[in-house]
């Protein structure tokens, strides 16, 4: 085993300590800012002062995947190997294919772990389960592939107790705070989209006066707020299976509080109501199919194949009457 390519490897290294500019760049991409280009160089990491017998733990490209990983890590002398999945998390790469077996083998072979290693053993995290064969893994480079626990924090118990996963760490939890998390991720958008709605109702009533008035802007924020953040909270305890009907169904409880709040009455102009801002609700709730534990992928392009067609007729009714209203008065 030649020691000059583990010290050449070396120099591509990690810290498990992370700087304010790592917490900064995590809570921007939290908050869905400039995130689809956050990502690290692919390759062989040391983290510490790993020998040639260490383990190695195989990740995503990433940035904060990379980041929670490491971090979790403190102490631990590893390789790390990270391939290059465009920037994409571990569980939506292995989905989309980045994160394959075929990754896995050429990543091995590119960075020349045949060299660098003598355990012959790689790591893999649980949620790449659903891209990589690990058989194949190991009759193409003779690496045994074993899978991790779901969650990066439990790695260092699990390497302590000699790569022997729990039945605790192999579930995927999608507890309150985890939802709360996701949902911030998508906040750029609909505050981009707000902008431009609000935006346009301002421009309309300067053309005519009082065509939208604040209840309007109140209804709208409050269908945004419905189905982009309430929804993905009370996922679970809505008693219905399709996203987007837990979204219409939230934003019509909701949507007939405000309307009772506001005083009133059932009308042309309440019905309105009732097929436009349920409607939003549904289809920003339907936006976080992709996101969560309850979905598969197939299911995700069923119902939005369902979902779409239904939400754009209830929001053009709705359009059409609201418009007749206000033309009439």
């Amino acid at each position: 085993m030649s020691n000059c390519i583990v010290e050449e490897n070396k120099r591509m290294s990690l810290n498990s300590q992370l700087t304010w500019q790592d917490r900064l760049g995590s809570l921007r991409v939290y908050l869905g800012i400039l995130r689809d280009n956050y990502q690290v160089q692919a390759g062989l990491y040391s983290l510490g002062n790993p020998s040639e017998d260490a383990p190695v733990l195989v990740t995503a490209n990433y940035k904060l995947t990379v980041d929670v990983l490491r971090a979790a890590l403190q102490g631990r002398n590893l390789w790390i190997l990270v391939l290059d999945t465009k920037g994409v998390n571990v569980w939506c790469a292995a989905g989309k294919g980045t994160f394959s077996t075929q990754a896995v083998i050429q990543a091995i072979e590119e960075n020349n772990l045949q060299e660098v290693l003598t355990s012959r053993l790689i790591i893999l995290p649980q949620l790449a389960a659903t891209g990589v064969a690990a058989h194949a893994v190991q009759q193409a480079t003779g690496f045994k592939t074993i899978f991790g626990p779901v969650k990066a924090a439990d790695l260092s118990e699990f390497l302590d107790r000699g790569n022997h996963k729990t039945a605790e760490e192999s579930k995927i939890t999608f507890t309150l705070s985890e939802r709360f998390l996701v949902s911030l991720a998508d906040l750029k958008n609909t505050l981009r989209d707000m902008l431009v709605v609000f935006g346009l109702m301002f421009c309309l009533n300067m053309l005519k006066q009082d065509i939208f008035q604040t209840r309007d802007a109140g209804a709208y924020f409050l269908a945004i707020i419905t189905g982009s953040i309430i929804t993905p909270l009370l996922l679970p305890y809505i008693p219905v299976a399709a996203f987007s009907l837990k979204g219409w169904f939230l934003g019509v409880v909701l949507m007939l509080g405000y309307l009772k709040l506001l005083g009133m009455d059932l009308s042309a102009l309440f019905l309105a109501y009732l097929l436009i801002f349920p409607a939003i609700s549904a289809y920003y709730a339907l936006n976080y199919t992709g996101s969560s534990t309850y979905t598969s992928l197939s299911g995700v392009e069923k119902e939005t194949r369902l979902a779409i067609p239904w939400l754009i007729l209830s929001l053009v009714c709705g359009i059409v009457i609201f418009v007749l209203v206000k033309g009439v008065g």
